[in-house]
């Protein structure tokens, strides 16, 4: 009958109808007996089993919800663990294609800027050595010593560039050095260019 019961709902309630209209007879048949005959003591027996099988009943079909409800939970709760590991995983492989991208982008900005860095170079040897006569020294010795001593640290600069490590440092020098070129007289800066350059 247990099995009746937790398996279909509908045949639980008809059973238990069943128990009440058997409790009211026993009811009906205890009434109607005179005290201390034996019938009426196996009423009584026979009712107080009824009601018995009926709690029994009643505590089966409470367990019974109780049981489907903890089962619905723990397949709710192993749903979301899925989703939730489904997600980390997403996001893990996010993470790696940034990081991928990212280091893609730094080696070429760092061989751009080394790129950048000898073309630069490159320009600065092609300027020719100033040639500053004593009496120019004299009269005035600030725009041709400003303009060699500006070109020749600009030469140590860039031919240092290249010793950074990183593209960070590698790009603050460039800075330096680009501030240091447009520091050079006019002059010096149209040496800079190349042959046949208007």
């Amino acid at each position: 009958m247990d099995a009746i019961q937790a398996s279909d709902p509908g045949l639980d309630w008809r059973v238990r109808e069943d128990i009440d209209a058997l409790s009211r007879r026993l009811d009906a048949l205890e009434v109607l007996c005179a005290p201390g005959r034996g019938l009426q003591g196996q009423i009584h027996t026979l009712t107080n089993e009824v009601r018995r099988l009926e709690d029994v009943g009643m505590e089966q079909t409470r367990d019974t919800a109780g049981l489907r409800a903890r089962v619905a939970v723990e397949e709710l709760a192993a749903a979301q663990r899925a989703e939730v590991e489904k997600l980390e995983a997403q996001m893990a492989d996010l993470q790696q294609g940034v990081e991928e991208r990212l280091r893609v982008l730094a080696a070429e900005l760092r061989s751009e800027a080394a790129m950048r860095c000898a073309e630069v170079r490159a320009e600065m040897l092609k300027l020719p050595e100033v040639q500053v006569s004593r009496l120019d020294v004299q009269e005035s010795p600030q725009p041709g010593s400003t303009g060699y001593d500006k070109a020749t640290e600009l030469d140590s600069s860039l031919g240092s560039l290249g010793s950074f490590g990183s593209l960070k440092e590698s790009t603050e020098q460039l800075r330096r050095c680009l501030k240091d070129l447009a520091q050079v007289p006019e002059g010096a800066r149209a040496d800079m260019r190349p042959q046949g350059s208007t």
